[in-house]
């Protein structure tokens, strides 16, 4: 049996087991198993894996990377920086931090982050008498771009570690997709809006590009000294999120 055919074969035990409502951690760890069992035929070799892989430094390095990743989002939803974020967009106003706050909280590798950008712009969506359809495409698009190439993603990173390059090279590799699907993104906005003969924001604000910028660095520095640290400094990412409170 060839090697797509084995992945598929995996592939089909996870959705099983999720749909056994399995935790995904186990369905995914038994995925890997059988995996394993059909490409070489014997759980010795198996288990011959498992022990180099727990042994491996960058085994090590990834976890570090991804738990400290995950303890930052929730400290910063904690410590209400966050929610600062999306008081600070709004001085750009109502349209630009409908777009730029999911992006923003895409820039935090966090579980269900768009339900907590959903939260952020729930009220603009309304102002801006969107139906909820069209605000959660804008919520769930934006939110997301970021993933392609934002160097703090575990998908970058296990880019980055399984093919052992250097990851700001994959960043810049990967950035125009980032772009790409912004540009897309606020074409079908445009469209949205157009309908709704809503083009300009008609609540003009008193907007100060200092206090803005400065409020901003206020309620997301902790990302952006990581960004610092692994892209300006080259700091090993491990290294980086450790450094970061």
């Amino acid at each position: 049996m060839n090697a797509i055919a084995n992945l598929i074969l995996s592939i089909i035990m996870v959705f099983v087991l999720l749909r056994l409502r399995i935790h995904v951690s186990f369905a995914i760890f038994f995925g890997a198993v059988t995996l394993g069992f059909i490409s070489f035929g014997n759980f010795a070799k198996i288990l011959d894996i498992l022990k180099d892989t727990l042994l491996a430094l960058q085994t090590w390095r990834l976890v570090i990377i991804i738990s400290s990743a995950m303890g930052l989002s929730i400290a910063m939803d904690l410590k209400g920086m966050l929610k600062s974020l999306a008081k600070t967009l709004e001085k750009a106003g109502d349209k630009v931090a409908l777009h730029v706050a999911p992006s923003l909280i895409g820039l935090v590798p966090m579980p269900a982050g768009a339900l907590v950008s959903a939260s952020m712009i729930k009220d603009l969506a309304s102002k801006l008498k969107l139906m909820p359809e069209e605000a959660t495409f804008i919520n769930y698009w934006f939110r997301h771009i970021m993933e392609y190439s934002w160097p703090i993603y575990q998908g970058i990173i296990l880019t980055s570690t399984i093919f052992s390059i250097n990851i700001v090279d994959v960043v810049k590799i990967l950035s125009p997709m980032t772009f790409f699907n912004a540009l897309v993104g606020l074409l079908i906005s445009y469209i949205i809006f157009k309908r709704k003969a809503i083009l300009h924001d008609r609540d003009r604000r008193v907007f100060s590009v200092r206090n803005f910028v400065k409020d901003l660095m206020l309620s997301s520095w902790p990302i952006f000294l990581i960004i610092f640290l692994i892209m300006f400094i080259k700091l090993d990412a491990s290294l980086a999120f450790i450094l970061s409170p």
